[in-house]
């Protein structure tokens, strides 16, 4: 395994990894969290070639940051957990 591919396995399996405290930020309302770890998705994501990751992310991000209603960034962050879910290591 070359090291890039090494550093997107890794990357992925923490993006992961942070979903069930992503989930909880969103359950209990703590929305500064749930944007803060969103916005970190957002940047690192397309630097490890996962565009789709970035771009989820800032949605979310965008979402909260325009005061959507709850329904909106529950919506926002299940298609962030579905992306995330479904990117695959090449």
């Amino acid at each position: 395994m070359d090291q890039m591919r090494a550093l997107r396995v890794e990357y992925l399996a923490g993006a992961v990894e942070r979903l069930p405290a992503m989930e909880d930020w969103l359950a209990s309302g703590n929305l500064d969290e749930l944007k803060s770890a969103a916005h970190k998705l957002a940047g690192s994501g397309g630097f490890y070639g996962f565009d789709a990751i970035s771009e989820a992310g800032r949605a979310l991000e965008l979402l909260i940051d325009g005061k959507a209603t709850r329904a909106q960034v529950a919506a926002g962050f299940a298609e962030l957990v579905r992306v995330v879910r479904a990117a695959q290591v090449e």
